[in-house]
C-alpha cells in the first residue's frame, strides 16, 4: 500500500494528527438529533480511515454502529452495512439516511441500515471487504451516564435504554466482556473477504478511583 494515512492534515511534533472539528460540517450532513450526541465519531477520521483501508465499489461494515457516521463512505462510492443493537441509535441512523439522501439522492441504495446484535447478525462469510467500528469498554454503559455528566435532558429518556440489552458488551463485566469480545472479532475475521481490513477506534477512558 503506497497510501500515506490522513496526509492532508497537520501532525504534531509527536505525530499525532490534528484532525479538524467537524461540528459545521455534520451539521450539514446529518440531522439535529444526531449532532447533539455525543456517540459518534469525527467524520474526517471516518472519512481518513474509509480512503485509506479501501476503495471505490468494496462494502464497509460497522457492527457497532451508533449514530452511522460510517454512511459518509457511501458519499465516495463504497457500500456501507451499519448494524447497530439499540432502536434508538438505528432510528437516528434513519433520521440521517433521509438527510443524506437529499443531499445526494439515490445513495440510500448503497446503504444498509440493520437493527441486530453484531453477535446475531455475524457471521456473513466475505461479507464485507473492511468492517470498522469502535468496540465499548466492559461496564461503560452501566456508569455511562454519570461518568460522562449527560442526563436524559440532553439525550432524551430512551437514549440509555439500550444499555440494559443483555448482548450489550459494554454492559458486560471484565471477565464476559473479554471472551465476548474475541467472539465479535472471531466472527468478524470470518464475515471479511480475503485481504480484508478490520479497523478499531477507540478512545482515552478514566475511571474515578
Amino acid at each position: 500500500m503506497n497510501k500515506q494515512f490522513a496526509s492532508e492534515y497537520p501532525r504534531t511534533d509527536d505525530g499525532w494528527i490534528k484532525f479538524p472539528s467537524d461540528q459545521n460540517y455534520r451539521k450539514g450532513m446529518f440531522p439535529e438529533e444526531v449532532n447533539k450526541h455525543p456517540a459518534k465519531a469525527n467524520v474526517y477520521l471516518i472519512q481518513s480511515i474509509i480512503e485509506y483501508v479501501s476503495e471505490p465499489g468494496q462494502t464497509l461494515l460497522d457492527i457497532m454502529a451508533g449514530t452511522g457516521t460510517l454512511m459518509v463512505g457511501a458519499l465516495v462510492g463504497r457500500e456501507v452495512i451499519c448494524v447497530e443493537i439499540s432502536e434508538f441509535f438505528h432510528n437516528l441512523q434513519k433520521q440521517a439516511l433521509t438527510k443524506l439522501e437529499y443531499i445526494a439522492p439515490g445513495i440510500g441504495e448503497h446503504i444498509m441500515l440493520i437493527n441486530l446484535p453484531c453477535q446475531q447478525y455475524l457471521p456473513i462469510p466475505s461479507l464485507a471487504d473492511h468492517i470498522i467500528f469502535s468496540p465499548p469498554y466492559a461496564n461503560i454503559m452501566q456508569v455511562g451516564k454519570k461518568q460522562s455528566g449527560l442526563g436524559d435532558e440532553a439525550l432524551g429518556k430512551d437514549a440509555w435504554m439500550y444499555s440494559q440489552h443483555p448482548l450489550n458488551i459494554g454492559l458486560m463485566n471484565d471477565f464476559i466482556w473479554a471472551h465476548e469480545l474475541e467472539n465479535v472479532y472471531a466472527k468478524c475475521l470470518t464475515t471479511l473477504k480475503p485481504g480484508g481490513t478490520m479497523t478499531l477506534i477507540v478512545k482515552d477512558h478514566y475511571e474515578k478511583q
